[in-house]
């Protein structure tokens, strides 16, 4: 019987060493790969936070790439005018560049007609001082998603009619909402099975014809998508009025919920209007290599701070998911 000789020490000492690192260059290939937008909350909650490699090669994608991609919205209201009667002001600030530093990104106004310049000021000023957290009158756009997330650090010069603020905060809070979001999809649909294949069962019986099945199935998984928003939303705001004065705020018992609805309709419409975007770069994704970049190795935890932002709790209790009937 053939015999298996022992691995000598060096053998041995060999397999215990973990594997030599990939170059940067190979992982920014790797990462450059997730360059959908479906990829992107997965790509800046979760991908960056596993070394300081990745944190920095996922922030060094989104600067190169996605913030160039990225807009606030303010609606400013309702203008009457002689020339056009009755006119909604909505504005849109686009991305113009980086602080020095690179931790503030700065939005400038995209289009505006000198003589409304003045109008515009002074609308924007009484919306950023009356800021709602219920119902804000900003939406974020990244790409093709939007959400009316809060804005970190949030500075304005009126003058100039420029936005900043801390994008790496803003990208946490944006994402990791919509993180929340297919989450609470996610679990949903793993608590639907049994009723899917009460669904298939009752097809396969001649119960169910296949238009009723797709029919039933399609409007519950809608309803439970909107629900899931709400949900997801209303985690971030309540956190919003804990960290302002510790207040434990509560949708049902604190706010309206018939404006809850309106507001939530003029989101998805806005949502609907990003959807259908269309970027030059969607099929492409390639990245230069900045030679003064400070690539770094170890844990991913620096960013603890900022991306608390995106700490939403869902209770264990949370009755919310539910059977669907």
């Amino acid at each position: 019987m053939a015999t298996t000789a022992a691995p000598t020490p060096s053998q041995q000492h060999a397999r215990q060493q973990p594997p030599p690192p990939l170059p940067t260059e190979l992982w920014i290939r790797i990462l450059g790969n997730l360059n959908k937008d479906p990829d992107l909350p997965q790509l800046w909650t979760s991908c960056r936070h596993v070394s300081t490699v990745f944190r920095d090669v996922v922030e060094f994608m989104f600067r190169g790439k996605h913030l160039s991609k990225t807009w606030i919205h303010y609606d400013l209201g309702i203008h009457y005018s002689e020339d056009y009667a009755r006119m909604l002001i909505n504005v849109k600030f686009r991305f113009a560049r980086l602080s020095d530093d690179r931790e503030r990104a700065i939005f400038h106004l995209d289009q505006c007609a000198e003589a409304y310049k003045d109008l515009l000021r002074r609308r924007l000023r009484k919306r950023i001082e009356k800021h709602d957290l219920e119902a804000p009158h900003h939406s974020v756009q990244v790409r093709r998603d939007l959400n009316d997330t809060p804005i970190p650090a949030l500075q304005v010069d009126y003058e100039n009619l420029e936005l900043s603020c801390n994008w790496k905060r803003l990208l946490s809070s944006f994402y990791g909402e919509a993180r929340l979001y297919h989450e609470l999809q996610g679990a949903w649909v793993e608590s639907q099975k049994d009723w899917v294949s009460g669904l298939h069962a009752q097809r396969w019986r001649g119960q169910r014809d296949m238009a009723s099945t797709m029919m039933q199935a399609i409007a519950s998984f809608g309803k439970q998508c909107d629900e899931a928003r709400i949900k997801a939303r209303r985690l971030r705001i309540r956190k919003q009025f804990m960290e302002l004065d510790g207040f434990e705020w509560d949708a049902e018992r604190d706010w309206d919920l018939v404006e809850e609805r309106a507001v939530m309709r003029r989101l998805a419409q806005k949502a609907q209007v990003a959807s259908q975007e269309e970027y030059s770069d969607d099929e492409e994704m390639e990245f230069e290599l900045n030679e003064e970049e400070d690539w770094d190795d170890g844990d991913g935890d620096e960013d603890e701070d900022e991306d608390s932002e995106a700490g939403f709790d869902v209770d264990d209790d949370d009755d919310y998911i539910g059977q669907v009937a």
